[in-house]
């Protein structure tokens, strides 16, 4: 017995509740006037499938149709059919405004769509058809405009035919609203204005940065980061036109696919950015890496997830940087986080384009710090000219000091009266290294030939010298290589000082490699061990710890290459080795000119 109560009163509930939702509709726009509330969405509809040309009509009877709610998940499954009606009262009141005529929003109403008012056709979108092949797509979206003598005071209906041979599985059902004409299109042109203010922020990035590429030694994480910023100008742009603007859906759904894509070049360009600015290890490896990620994540259309991992990603190598002591760091942390924060709130429906907001916070607090960067490297570079003029002074005056002429022209007495011809070849040698420096003075990079003909006559010059007979060897030099003037005749010239006070002959053997970053010099020479071993860098010793030419070679790298090089010496098997390395992979490209 209880059970069939219990039967009887649900089978009364549904029943009620079928009543409620296939009721008539009514919708008051009086409240339209007010500016709190300037459209109102219409999201509960009769709905029938099938196509009948007549349930246009106001005789139709409705009231056995199903009904439908466009906000409910069940929507979907609604929508994917060849064709279908929907069909809702709207009661306007005995006030109607004045200023503005009413107009109806839609959109996503795939593929072709009719609407009708009170049974008259309103507007037209694509061409409806009983096939794929005769029917024609029409726009997304689209505002129309509700004549006055169709909008009087009482009950209408509107009535909205739709054919969707196209896109059968479609995945968004479609959003209608109705409001005041001018303020439908105000609502439009906010977007429009807020869309065009982040596109030109993220243009002026672009060219911000990409200036920095082009001015300041094509550092590849400055061009990475303004191709991050040309990304999000283009994905800006296709998030107002896909949700603004009047497309086509044939458009509209490549728009889409193209946001899409944008969001993963996003992301992986954010990784590769911050990679390469804070010189993580192993940068090619996580390049290649990130970007086999990116495209498993674009296969599987796993956007949300991808962002999130992508921003996770940032986290953690900006706080590698931080614990690292890598520049920028810290401002990166605090652009992530405004940029983590500000998507929150746009995606809570807080403030408008928040997801853009925060990218924008990131990218100001990004431009400052590499902004203060370039400001940096910059006074380094003047005071690194400087240095290297100052040095290059000191170095011819201790080539043409009383010092060193008196010792060659001692030398040269001796090999007069004991060997013209040698006498001879020593003034040649002589001759050729001062000329040489003439030539260099003033030069920021000379080919590595003419510094090769330089450090042949200083060898010649102190084999005379010293009775000890020096050679020059070379491994990978192509001769047409660009090099700071002058860097390796005094290192030689360094070797020959510390390194044979009682040999009869020297050995220097220098050797060219290529590396994942850019090219390797190491300068061998067989002498004895008799300085100290130094690991020198662009600041890893004070200036009083090295001599004025280790100086000169660390201030003539800084100028040519900042920050982008490092120089060792250490002793090994049998001698001495100075190895010069440079983190730039075009050094090996450049040509002599």
């Amino acid at each position: 017995m209880i059970k069939y109560v219990i039967s009887v009163l649900c089978l009364t509930l549904l029943l009620s509740l079928s009543g409620i939702a296939a009721q008539q509709i009514e919708v008051d726009v009086d409240e339209l006037q007010t500016a709190e509330k300037p459209f109102l969405w219409l999201n509960l509809w009769h709905y029938h499938k099938g196509d009948q040309p007549n349930w246009s009509s106001t005789v139709v009877d409705d009231t056995q149709w199903g009904s439908l709610n466009l906000e409910d998940k069940n929507a979907v499954d609604a929508i994917q059919h060849t064709g279908y009606w929907l069909r809702q009262y709207i009661t306007i009141g005995e006030s109607p405004p004045k200023h503005s005529p009413l107009a109806l929003y839609y959109t996503n109403l795939r593929s072709a769509s009719e609407l009708y008012w009170d049974g008259e056709l309103l507007y037209r979108s694509g061409k409806i058809g009983l096939t794929l092949q005769q029917e024609q797509p029409g726009n997304v979206r689209s505002i129309v405009h509700i004549p006055t003598h169709l909008a009087r005071a009482g009950e209408h209906l509107l009535a909205i035919r739709v054919s969707n041979h196209h896109d059968v599985t479609a995945q968004d059902p479609p959003s209608i609203a109705i409001g005041l004409y001018d303020d439908l299109l105000t609502h439009r042109y906010q977007a429009k204005s807020a869309a065009s203010f982040i596109v030109g922020i993220f243009l002026t990035a672009v060219l911000f940065i990409s200036l920095f590429f082009v001015g300041f030694n094509r550092k590849p994480a400055y061009l990475l980061f303004s191709l991050f910023c040309l990304v999000q100008t283009v994905k800006v742009s296709l998030v107002y036109l896909t949700s603004y603007g009047e497309l086509t859906f044939p458009v509209y759904d490549l728009a889409i696919a193209a946001m899409h894509l944008s969001v993963y070049l996003g992301g992986l360009l954010l990784v590769a950015f911050l990679l390469d600015n804070f010189a993580i290890p192993n940068l090619r490896y996580w390049v290649l890496g990130c970007a086999a990620v990116t495209l498993v994540f674009f296969l599987l259309q796993l956007r949300v997830l991808h962002i999130a991992l992508s921003i996770a990603l940032a986290f953690g190598l900006s706080i590698y940087a931080l614990t690292h002591k890598r520049k920028g760091a810290l401002l990166s942390i605090i652009g992530l986080i405004g940029y983590s924060l500000f998507s929150v709130l746009g995606n809570l429906k807080i403030i408008n384009f928040g997801y853009f907001v925060g990218i924008i916070f990131f990218v100001v607090c990004m431009a400052f710090s590499l902004g203060s960067r370039m400001v940096q490297q910059t006074r380094q570079h003047q005071e690194a000219i400087l240095r290297s003029a100052r040095l290059e002074n000191e170095l011819l005056k201790k080539h043409i000091q009383p010092h060193f002429i008196m010792n060659s022209l001692m030398s040269l007495q001796e090999l007069l009266e004991d060997n013209p011809q040698q006498a001879s070849d020593f003034i040649e040698a002589l001759a050729e290294e001062f000329r040489g420096f003439s030539q260099m003075a003033g030069e920021k990079r000379i080919a590595i030939g003419d510094e090769l003909a330089l450090c042949e006559a200083h060898l010649s010059i102190m084999s005379h010298r010293k009775r000890t007979k020096f050679t020059l060897e070379t491994e990978g030099i192509v001769g047409d290589e660009r090099i700071p003037p002058a860097i390796f005749h005094t290192l030689i010239e360094n070797g020959i000082t510390h390194g044979y006070s009682q040999q009869q002959q020297g050995r220097f053997l220098l050797s060219k490699t290529a590396t994942n970053s850019g090219v390797r010099y190491q300068l061998f020479n067989d002498g004895e061990i008799a300085v100290p071993v130094t690991s020198v860098s662009t600041a890893t010793q004070n200036e009083s710890d090295r001599g004025t030419g280790l100086k000169y070679v660390e201030s003539r790298l800084q100028e040519s290459y900042p920050d982008a090089w490092t120089l060792k010496s250490h002793a090994v098997d049998n001698g001495w080795s100075v190895t010069i390395e440079i983190h730039d992979n075009r050094v090996s490209e450049r040509k002599a000119s």
